[in-house]
């Protein structure tokens, strides 16, 4: 098990999908919203920044300390809404160009159905989870020497009040799981579509559609001042994962986790069941 293991994570991995994801993701961020000119209500994203302010401003603003900008990786809309192109990138074609290659029924065949369906699984988590970490990761060596790090710990407590390296490994953490959470429907649906296109698309359409759909609700809920409905929404949203670690352990934490195991679980059993009824593997 731990074998096949190996060699999937490895081909899913050691390619240039991996890294273009990665350095995808890593772009991404730099379209995060970083501070609000409180003058005129402008809103500027870390790419922005760069152009509009100069060092000493940016040295004087605790918005711009590269802890501060690191912990705000995930909460972009863009990134969000393309974690489900950019974590599935890897194993997606590297699942298709092996079922290309014809070899799935010897594969299945020398380590068994059932040992293949599940490395295939951990394989495609593991990779999206950690090249959006590795994104993530990117992202912060360039913050840290585009931005001027010239705030004391104190100066910044009160935007990471658990300090900035207990801050940047949550992060990093917080990114494999949306990462890992992220390649699921992309993983399931590799087991009947063999167009890598479609099998990237789709996922990135129906999250927009629950996003936006939940995000709206959620919206008029609290216009209603129904924070019980928010609440139990909130476990439903993808992008809630982007922020698990830095939650208190409620109800809402407990329940994020479980929806996403479920949900998890739900792709698993999918994926097995479509691969068993098929007559050709997978091939």
């Amino acid at each position: 098990m731990l074998k096949v293991l190996k060699c999937d994570f490895w081909r899913s991995v050691i390619n240039r999908g991996f890294l273009l994801s990665a350095a995808v993701t890593a772009a991404l961020c730099f379209f995060n919203q970083v501070f609000s000119n409180p003058s005129n209500g402008k809103a500027y994203s870390v790419l922005e920044a760069l152009f509009a302010f100069d060092y000493e401003f940016m040295a004087a603003n605790v918005d711009f300390s590269p802890p501060v900008i690191i912990n705000r990786a995930l909460s972009g809309y863009y990134l969000s809404m393309a974690l489900p192109i950019t974590a599935s990138f890897p194993f997606v074609f590297s699942f298709v160009s092996e079922r290309n290659s014809r070899n799935i029924r010897y594969t299945v065949v020398r380590t068994g159905r059932g040992k293949y369906y599940i490395s295939k699984f951990l394989s495609a988590i593991i990779s999206g989870g950690l090249c959006t970490a590795l994104g993530i990761i990117l992202f912060g060596i360039f913050i840290y020497f585009l931005f001027p790090n010239a705030h004391s710990p104190q100066a910044i407590a009160d935007y990471i009040p658990d300090g900035a390296f207990i801050t940047l490994v949550r992060k990093v953490l917080s990114a494999f799981i949306y990462g890992a959470a992220s390649v699921l429907p992309a993983f399931f649906l590799c087991s009947f579509c063999t167009n890598p296109y479609i099998i990237l698309c789709v996922p990135f359409l129906l999250k927009f559609i629950l996003e936006t759909v939940i995000s709206q609700i959620q919206i008029n809920a609290a216009t209603a001042g129904d924070i019980e409905a928010y609440e139990r929404l909130t476990p439903f949203l993808p992008s809630s994962l982007a922020y698990l670690l830095g939650m208190p352990t409620d109800e809402t934490f407990f329940k994020i986790i479980a929806v996403n195991l479920l949900f998890a679980a739900a792709m698993l059993a999918g994926f097995s069941l479509i691969m068993e009824k098929r007559k050709d593997m997978g091939e």
